[in-house]
Protein backbone atom coordinates (compact mmCIF):
# COMPACT_ATOMS: atom_id res chain seq x y z
CA UNK A 1 0.00 0.00 0.00
CA UNK A 2 2.99 2.25 0.49
CA UNK A 3 1.76 4.45 3.32
CA UNK A 4 4.45 6.73 4.78
CA UNK A 5 6.68 6.39 1.74
CA UNK A 6 7.67 9.86 0.55
CA UNK A 7 8.58 8.52 -2.90
CA UNK A 8 4.94 7.91 -3.82
CA UNK A 9 2.16 10.43 -4.09
CA UNK A 10 -1.57 9.80 -4.30
CA UNK A 11 -1.54 9.60 -8.12
CA UNK A 12 0.75 6.56 -7.86
CA UNK A 13 -1.46 4.60 -5.49
CA UNK A 14 -3.97 2.08 -6.74
CA UNK A 15 -7.03 0.56 -5.07
CA UNK A 16 -5.93 -3.05 -5.61
CA UNK A 17 -6.08 -3.91 -1.91
CA UNK A 18 -9.53 -2.34 -1.58
CA UNK A 19 -10.69 -4.29 -4.63
CA UNK A 20 -9.35 -7.50 -3.10
CA UNK A 21 -11.16 -6.80 0.18
CA UNK A 22 -14.36 -6.06 -1.72
CA UNK A 23 -13.99 -9.45 -3.43
CA UNK A 24 -13.60 -11.03 0.00
CA UNK A 25 -16.78 -9.25 1.11
CA UNK A 26 -18.60 -10.68 -1.91
CA UNK A 27 -17.49 -14.19 -0.94
CA UNK A 28 -18.38 -13.74 2.74
CA UNK A 29 -21.79 -12.43 1.70
CA UNK A 30 -22.46 -15.30 -0.67
CA UNK A 31 -21.13 -17.97 1.69
CA UNK A 32 -21.90 -16.75 5.23
CA UNK A 33 -20.89 -20.00 6.94
CA UNK A 34 -17.68 -20.65 5.00
CA UNK A 35 -15.34 -18.20 6.71
CA UNK A 36 -14.11 -18.08 10.30
CA UNK A 37 -14.08 -14.27 10.23
CA UNK A 38 -16.99 -11.88 9.81
CA UNK A 39 -17.64 -8.68 7.89
CA UNK A 40 -16.39 -6.53 10.78
CA UNK A 41 -12.98 -8.14 10.29
CA UNK A 42 -12.91 -7.08 6.63
CA UNK A 43 -14.06 -3.54 7.42
CA UNK A 44 -11.48 -3.17 10.19
CA UNK A 45 -8.57 -4.32 8.04
CA UNK A 46 -9.66 -2.24 5.06
CA UNK A 47 -10.20 0.83 7.20
CA UNK A 48 -6.79 0.57 8.82
CA UNK A 49 -4.97 -0.12 5.56
CA UNK A 50 -4.93 3.67 5.14
CA UNK A 51 -5.46 4.96 8.68
CA UNK A 52 -1.74 4.99 9.64
CA UNK A 53 -2.78 3.88 13.14
CA UNK A 54 -0.83 0.64 12.77
CA UNK A 55 2.54 -0.09 11.18
CA UNK A 56 1.23 -3.13 9.35
CA UNK A 57 0.61 -1.31 6.07
CA UNK A 58 3.51 1.15 6.16
CA UNK A 59 5.90 1.05 3.20
CA UNK A 60 5.71 -1.21 0.17
CA UNK A 61 7.84 -4.18 1.12
CA UNK A 62 8.88 -6.20 4.13
CA UNK A 63 12.48 -5.12 3.46
CA UNK A 64 11.48 -1.44 3.72
CA UNK A 65 9.57 -2.14 6.94
CA UNK A 66 12.66 -3.82 8.41
CA UNK A 67 14.93 -0.97 7.30
CA UNK A 68 12.62 1.52 9.01
CA UNK A 69 12.31 -0.70 12.12
CA UNK A 70 8.53 -0.53 11.84
CA UNK A 71 8.08 -3.61 14.05
CA UNK A 72 9.63 -1.85 17.05
CA UNK A 73 8.34 1.66 16.37
CA UNK A 74 4.66 0.88 15.74
CA UNK A 75 1.84 -1.39 16.82
CA UNK A 76 0.72 -4.21 14.55
CA UNK A 77 -2.87 -4.37 13.37
CA UNK A 78 -2.75 -8.12 14.05
CA UNK A 79 -2.08 -7.51 17.76
CA UNK A 80 -5.21 -5.36 17.87
CA UNK A 81 -7.22 -7.97 15.95
CA UNK A 82 -6.05 -10.78 18.24
CA UNK A 83 -6.84 -8.75 21.36
CA UNK A 84 -10.41 -8.25 20.08
CA UNK A 85 -10.82 -11.58 18.31
CA UNK A 86 -14.35 -12.25 19.60
CA UNK A 87 -15.56 -9.18 17.71
CA UNK A 88 -14.24 -10.60 14.44
CA UNK A 89 -15.27 -14.25 14.63
CA UNK A 90 -18.16 -15.53 12.53
CA UNK A 91 -20.65 -17.19 14.88
CA UNK A 92 -22.17 -19.01 11.90
CA UNK A 93 -18.87 -20.51 10.73
CA UNK A 94 -19.19 -24.15 9.71
CA UNK A 95 -15.87 -25.95 9.55
CA UNK A 96 -17.39 -28.53 7.22
CA UNK A 97 -18.00 -26.04 4.41
CA UNK A 98 -17.34 -27.56 1.02
CA UNK A 99 -15.48 -26.27 -2.03
CA UNK A 100 -16.84 -22.82 -2.90
CA UNK A 101 -18.05 -21.98 -6.39
CA UNK A 102 -18.98 -18.30 -6.34
CA UNK A 103 -21.56 -16.76 -8.60
CA UNK A 104 -19.94 -14.57 -11.22
CA UNK A 105 -23.02 -12.72 -12.39
CA UNK A 106 -22.98 -8.95 -11.93
CA UNK A 107 -26.57 -9.26 -10.67
CA UNK A 108 -25.34 -11.12 -7.61
CA UNK A 109 -22.78 -8.48 -6.58
CA UNK A 110 -23.63 -6.61 -3.40
CA UNK A 111 -22.77 -3.07 -2.44
CA UNK A 112 -20.48 -3.12 0.62
CA UNK A 113 -22.48 -0.59 2.57
CA UNK A 114 -20.82 -1.20 5.95
CA UNK A 115 -17.53 -0.01 4.44
CA UNK A 116 -18.54 2.53 1.79
CA UNK A 117 -21.29 4.17 3.86
CA UNK A 118 -19.51 4.34 7.19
Amino acid sequence: IGQADKNYNNEQRSPVFLQFMDCMYQLVSEFPTAFEFNEDFLVEITNHSTSLRFGTFLYNTERERKQQDVMHKTVSLWNYINANIDRFLNVFYDVSSVFLVPTTSMKSMRFWDSYYLR
